[in-house]
């Protein structure tokens, strides 16, 4: 049988998270090529990070759920949980009904849909 220590066990969780971030990264140059024509890789690598840390203050941890929240930085702006012009994110947020990180990103997308209007489709 084979057996892992915590530190084989961390690098693997490294290289995943590793991964997940060229992916976002990637995202981002397809769906907002604008925002990453102004950033280097580093750059948007370290924007990735803070988004991930961000929502997963928020309970938001599922890879497809931080990348709808990393949508929502792009389309709203990188502070767009704590700017006052969006008041109603704050709410979906600190609601305590909408526990569940999914949950919160659901209601969020409905929010940012009708904010948005009809003719901006979140990717």
């Amino acid at each position: 049988m084979l057996k892992l220590n915590r530190r084989q066990i961390q690098a693997m969780d490294t290289l995943a998270f590793d991964r997940f971030v060229a992916r976002m990264v990637r995202h981002i140059q397809v769906f907002f090529p604008e925002r990453y024509l102004h950033d280097d890789d580093r750059a948007m690598q370290a924007m990735v990070r803070g988004v991930v840390k961000k929502a997963r203050r928020y309970g938001i941890n599922g890879k497809d759920d931080v990348c709808r929240f990393l949508n929502l930085c792009m389309l709203l702006g990188a502070d767009f949980d704590e700017n006052p012009q969006h008041v109603w994110v704050q709410e979906i947020l600190s609601n305590p009904f909408y526990q569940a990180g999914s949950t919160r990103m659901a209601m969020l997308d409905d929010a940012a849909q009708r904010v948005l209007g009809s003719s901006e489709q979140l990717p």
